[in-house]
């Protein structure tokens, strides 16, 4: 290989200049942190998500047992957990009547109560259930 035929092959390889090597680290500099940014945020939100689907089963449950059980009826206003199976999760109950042409209809709600990162959020469900018959 003569010195003319080695100085095309040297000069052949791709290199990049200053300035564009500049621009790229500039461009990672601001696309990095907002994509970081972008999968904690959907990170939080998947895990919020999976917590308020779990409140909401609770809730269901909640509310299908105090209505067949006619536990709804003991009080106004009512509170508690879920115990150690559901750490975490706390709820509330409540009942008031549904119109004035209909007293023995009730409208009972129950709030299922989580925090996630410092941030409380709740689940509420209604159902309409009549006064428990008194003997």
């Amino acid at each position: 290989m003569n010195q003319e035929s080695r100085r095309r092959c040297a000069h052949s390889a791709p290199r990049f200049t200053f300035a564009e090597v500049l621009v790229a680290m500039v461009l990672m500099a601001v696309v990095l942190p907002v994509a970081v940014r972008g999968l904690l945020i959907a990170n939080r939100a998947g895990s919020v998500a999976a917590k308020k689907a779990m409140a909401g089963r609770l809730a269901d449950r909640f509310l299908a047992e105090a209505v067949l059980t006619q536990s709804w009826a003991n009080g106004d206003t009512q509170a508690g957990d879920f115990g150690t199976d559901y750490p975490g999760y706390r709820w509330e109950s409540a009942h008031v009547p549904w119109s004035d042409y209909e007293p023995q209809m009730q409208v009972v709600t129950v709030n299922v109560f989580y925090t996630h990162q410092g941030q409380e959020y709740s689940v509420s469900l209604s159902t309409l259930a009549t006064e428990p018959q008194t003997q």
